[in-house]
């Protein structure tokens, strides 16, 4: 009962507030509003910072080397991963989420047949830390052969590749790590 009295009022309330067809606005002119924000570096600083949202982030190369090595172990393969540090001074690295890399694997006619991060859910949280010049970070994961899909993937040759996915905390300038340099690839022939 009560919502169909709702389907009957609430029209009636709409077509009393409108005039031959047009709707009638009742409300305040509204402006944007301006508020002052206070910073704590002052104006110099707040430019500044302006200035870096609106620049471009500078691609660097060369500062991370990946290397991904697999062997199957029966029905499964293993993966062994890592990312070091060659830029030659000490760094500030992030990552955007829980996930910190990714595992694809591709059949021979390069069509993706596997994913690492299908159906995991990670946390959304900025996570920084720091990577010592010519420091490491290793990484390894186990797949049980099985596709996307769940189904025993036919054994023949397969492309794997990994990307780590690390992001450079820079306060000077945005960065962009090329994509290269923070992934790998082999191919392997799986029994």
């Amino acid at each position: 009962m009560k919502s169909v009295l709702c389907f009957i009022v609430i029209p009636a309330v709409l077509m009393a507030c409108s005039h031959d067809g047009q709707q009638n606005n009742f409300s305040a002119e509204s402006s944007p509003s301006k508020t002052a924000e206070v910073h704590p570096g002052g104006t110099e600083e707040l430019e500044k910072e302006e200035k870096q949202e609106k620049e471009p982030a500078k691609s660097v190369t060369g500062y991370f080397d990946t290397t991904l090595e697999a062997k199957q172990e029966g029905d499964r393969m293993k993966f062994s991963f890592s990312v070091r540090n060659t830029s030659g001074k000490d760094l500030q690295i992030s990552y955007s989420s829980g996930q910190k890399y990714d595992i694809y694997v591709y059949n021979e006619a390069n069509e993706e047949i596997y994913r690492w991060s299908v159906n995991k859910a990670f946390t959304q949280a900025l996570i920084v830390s720091s990577l010592k010049k010519a420091d490491t970070l290793s990484f390894t994961e186990v797949w049980d052969l099985k596709d996307n899909q769940g189904k025993r993937v036919p054994k023949g040759r397969y492309t794997i590749q990994v990307r780590v996915m690390l992001n450079l905390e820079d306060r000077h300038a945005p960065l962009s790590i090329n994509p290269d340099d923070l992934s790998d690839k082999m191919e392997m022939e799986l029994n």
